[in-house]
């Protein structure tokens, strides 16, 4: 049987694929009900989104402010209710085209079997922001 880690970090792992593969009803099913994304402030999508009617908006605030959007999962590694994972992240900003590759440190919350919350911490904030100055 998995420990508790490899079960969170499976989780995980199906939510990042379901998003790669733009399969929102699979990413959906991988959250909890009361989902809680926290994203810096700072960045065009920024904020907190609660409910899954709140990650499909920013799916499509996240597609309007990147002509690109890729990532790679660098390493994941677990707590008592979490997972970290750090990724880096590849994309290029509709608004100037301009490419950002910076690595975030994404902490999941688990409920249940499933994420409850996601808190992304970007290395370097400052950087993803200055991609959508125009002027």
């Amino acid at each position: 049987m998995a420990d508790a880690g490899s079960a969170g970090i499976a989780v995980v792992k199906r939510l990042y694929e379901a998003a790669a593969n733009g399969a929102a009803d699979d990413m959906l099913a991988a959250m909890d009900d009361d989902i809680r994304i926290v994203l810096p402030p700072a960045l065009p999508y920024g904020g907190v989104y609660e409910g899954k009617p709140a990650v499909l908006e920013l799916g499509a605030r996240l597609a309007a402010a990147w002509s690109t959007f890729g990532y790679e999962v660098l390493r994941y590694t677990t707590g008592e209710d979490c997972v970290i994972a750090v990724i880096e992240l590849r994309s290029v900003a509709r608004a100037t085209g301009r490419e950002v590759r910076t690595p975030i440190a994404e902490v999941f919350r688990l409920r249940n079997g499933r994420v409850a919350e996601i808190q992304a911490f970007y290395f370097d904030t400052a950087l993803a922001a200055r991609a959508f100055e125009t002027v």
